[in-house]
């Protein structure tokens, strides 16, 4: 078992990590979508915009999953977790099982 500040580190540098990404995320869409704030078409039921949130924080979901495991894998509950990447790009495919 690792010592309890080597544990901290590997905590807080996955920590990093994931406010990383979120502070990419933020630059992105303030100079892409800065109106998303407060248009939120998300939030209309049956919406495309709501279908690619869910998929969105889906993907976020998956990827906090792979920096918190231990072993850095995207398992979770048994079941592989699927990269949210599109088919042609390097990983497994969308949503397949």
């Amino acid at each position: 078992m690792a010592e309890p500040y080597v544990e901290r580190a590997r905590i807080q540098a996955r920590i990093e990590v994931i406010a990383d990404k979120a502070d990419e995320l933020a630059r992105r869409l303030l100079e892409t979508a800065p109106h998303c704030d407060r248009e939120q078409r998300h939030l209309d039921e049956g919406s495309l915009e709501q279908e690619y949130w869910h998929y969105g924080y889906l993907c976020a979901i998956k990827d906090i999953l792979a920096i918190v495991q231990p072993d850095g894998t995207s398992d979770y509950r048994g079941v592989q977790n699927r990269t949210c990447h599109p088919p042609e790009m390097p990983g497994d495919c969308w949503l397949t099982s």
